[in-house]
């Protein structure tokens, strides 16, 4: 195993070299603005960019994988269908907004707006994320609890976390309580909203954005390479995504287009793509390779088809609408994920 850490630390400071040699590159090379909002860059220097980012996720995939050849399944078998109904529902989901966007891109605009079925969509799974977590929390106060003395903790965090997140979500109802935004959150409000993250939008953005790449595919990712040390550890086996929750989670890596030329956010979904090669790669069951494979295509299609809409779109950030309700899907998949764990494993205490 101590091999296994040596390769991870060595890789995440190979990683963190390339980071700043990015940065440095964008800032001064470049002359590009870290976090800047705008059309997507398809010159020379953004497509070399671009491909650059996927060599350095590719290698960094490979290198900590090292030679570990895993067996995958994505999930227990008592949880296959529920599985596959939610993959193949968010994958024709996806697909259906790409058409919205093509064929009645009106619609698919006025869909982005605030207090719209997307935004309430969103709102409403995020508090379902948030009851589910709670439910957790109390099934953790036995003897599961005691087994496991942090883990209870971690569910009410995770509640609160996904309720703050949600209220955040509809300026904690101030449009339809109709309360003004009190002087001292009133400047240097952006949209001049009772909400936290419109005092940095686009810095808080990134960092949900790529927070929830982490955590949707890069946990998932490297619970599969160190399965047995996971799962000797309970802690970590219940609170670490599985690899059902990377492929579920995925599509909301996509749907990118005026924050496409700020890094982070490439990454988020060249780093899901290759995620879901490596899935597929080492998948055992051909109906799990089917649906990662599908969900890889659509994922792909989908974010192309955004990036070349640029006469399509009424206001540039209209997509990132979209993004956050995929990512209170996958939020959801997780939460319904870690209960089942925290049940199963009360059972057999």
């Amino acid at each position: 195993m101590n091999r296994y850490w040596t390769r991870v630390v060595w890789a995440l400071g190979i990683a963190g070299f390339v980071l700043l040699t990015f940065i440095l590159v964008d800032w001064l090379g470049v002359d590009k603005s870290l976090i800047k909002e705008g059309h997507p860059d398809f010159s020379l220097v953004g497509w070399g960019r671009t491909v650059v980012l996927a060599l350095c996720c590719w290698g960094l995939a490979v290198v900590v994988m090292g030679k570990n050849r895993p067996e995958l399944a994505l999930c227990e078998s008592r949880s296959k269908l529920t599985v596959y109904l939610t993959g193949y529902f968010t994958c024709f989901l996806s697909i259906g907004f790409t058409l919205l966007l093509l064929l009645k891109h009106q619609q698919f605009n006025a869909l982005s707006h605030e207090d719209s079925y997307v935004e309430w969509a969103s709102f409403a799974l995020l508090i379902v994320s948030s009851l589910i977590f709670l439910i957790s929390m109390f099934s953790c106060r036995r003897s599961a609890g005691q087994r496991f003395p942090w883990a209870a903790a971690t569910c009410a965090v995770f509640a609160f976390g996904f309720f703050f997140i949600g209220m955040e979500e509809v300026s904690w109802f101030q449009r339809q309580l109709g309360f003004k935004t009190p002087d001292v959150l009133f400047e240097g409000n952006v949209q001049e909203e009772f909400n936290f993250h419109n005092f940095f939008t686009v810095g808080f953005e990134i960092l949900y954005y790529f927070g929830t790449f982490a955590f949707f595919m890069a946990l998932p990712f490297l619970r599969v390479i160190f399965a047995k040390w996971i799962e000797k550890t309970p802690y970590f086996d219940t609170f670490v995504p599985q690899p059902c929750v990377a492929v579920l989670g995925a599509m909301s890596c996509g749907y990118n287009y005026e924050m496409w030329n700020i890094f982070p956010v490439q990454i988020c979904l060249i780093g899901a793509v290759v995620v879901l090669l490596f899935f597929l790669r080492f998948c055992q069951q051909l109906s799990e390779r089917l649906l990662i494979g599908f969900t890889a295509v659509v994922l792909v299609a989908s974010q192309w088809v955004f990036l070349i809409s640029k006469t399509r779109y009424e206001r540039i950030w209209e997509v990132t609408e979209y993004k956050e309700l995929f990512i209170t899907i996958g939020f959801v998949v997780y939460a319904a994920s870690t209960l089942r764990k925290i049940q199963t494993q009360r059972r057999a205490c």
